[in-house]
C-alpha cells in the first residue's frame, strides 16, 4: 500500500444507534500493518444488508460495540 493510499483510506462508521442517514459518517481511517497471517484488502464495493440496518438502529439482539463499521460482505483487492 502506498503512502497516498494509506492517507486516503475512508470508513463508513457509526458511533451511536439510530437511522442510517443520521448516524453513519465517512471518516479517515489509517489501517495498520497486517500481521504475518493477515492480508490488507482494499474494499471496492460492499452491500448493506438487513442485519446491518438492525445493528445500526440498535435493535435488541443486534447491538454491537461502538464505534462500528457496518457490513461483512464485500469485493476488494488484496494489497
Amino acid at each position: 500500500m502506498t503512502d497516498f493510499q494509506r492517507k486516503n483510506t475512508k470508513a463508513a462508521r457509526y458511533s451511536r444507534y439510530g437511522l442510517p442517514h443520521a448516524t453513519i459518517e465517512l471518516v479517515d481511517d489509517e489501517p495498520g500493518d497486517p500481521a504475518d497471517n493477515e492480508v490488507l484488502v482494499a474494499v471496492e464495493a460492499t452491500a448493506v444488508m438487513l442485519n446491518d440496518l438492525y445493528c445500526i438502529s440498535g435493535k435488541p439482539g443486534f447491538e454491537r460495540p461502538l464505534p462500528a463499521v457496518p457490513g461483512n460482505q464485500g469485493v476488494g483487492r488484496i494489497m
